[in-house]
């Protein structure tokens, strides 16, 4: 028996590698962890999060699946008091970029983190170009990355290792990923027009208001622009034949 997952989860997942072991943090129902399980994955698992309610619905859902004995569930905040036998892969999804961003500064701190820990996959709900631009920074390889519709929304999933090399990410890369970039498909496609489209409907908006907020329309323009230009200069470049509309 499988375990269904949304769109969002299932993008996840594809980035969670073969190992032993995988810690979620901010598990929330705990179906992902589930998964990794029944799906051969990972041999076992530890679920967190930093409030008790959340844990207690990730219980029941462990408790469902009769996992009980490869599945430990912990109260905490990030990785700082998490044991080195859950470390060799980490995702932290469903949460703030900057509220991830926090949370990688502290991990690259401890030493059982940066040294046990093959993978993170991470899957910010907003502020994604800051994470990406933190991992540059940091020097943090982006190694793969995945793109989830679930209804009107897109989400961006992230797998990155530690590093020591910084190195930089151009514009478009921070907003929708270099490896996506490269990968060039219909997701990536509706992804920027996705971006496109909300950008306008904030412009549109100010306009309706009779707001005047120069210095923020520019920037809305200048995002759409470089959105269009990018990936109408990519056509040239044999990479796709699409156009954004």
């Amino acid at each position: 028996m499988d375990i269904k997952l949304s769109p969002r989860l299932e993008a996840i997942y594809s980035l969670v590698r073969n190992s032993e072991s995988l810690v979620d943090i901010g598990s929330d129902h705990g179906h992902l962890v589930i998964a990794a399980l029944i799906r051969g994955k990972v041999e076992k698992a530890l679920a967190t999060d930093i409030n008790e309610a959340p844990l207690k619905s990730t219980r029941r859902s462990i408790a469902r699946w009769d996992l009980e004995d490869r599945i430990s569930t912990q109260l905490c905040d990030g990785l700082t008091e998490v044991a080195q036998e859950y470390l060799q892969q980490v995702v932290m999804a469903g949460m703030g970029g900057i509220t991830i961003r926090s949370l990688l500064t502290t991990a690259s701190e401890l030493p059982a983190v940066m040294e046990n820990c093959q993978r993170f996959v991470l899957q910010p709900m907003n502020h994604i170009a800051d994470l990406r631009m933190w991992l540059s920074q940091q020097g943090w390889t982006i190694e793969d990355e995945a793109i989830a519709k679930e209804k009107k929304h897109y989400y961006q999933v992230i797998a990155a290792k530690p590093g020591e090399v910084p190195y930089t990410l151009d514009w478009v890369s921070q907003q929708v990923g270099p490896c996506n970039i490269l990968r060039n498909d219909e997701d990536l496609y509706g992804l920027v027009r996705r971006e496109i489209s909300l950008r306008e409907s904030v412009l549109a908006y100010l306009r309706f208001m009779g707001r005047s907020l120069p210095e923020r329309e520019v920037e809305l323009n200048t995002d759409i622009i470089a959105f269009q230009e990018y990936f109408q200069l990519s056509r040239s470049g044999g990479r796709s034949g699409k156009r954004i509309k």
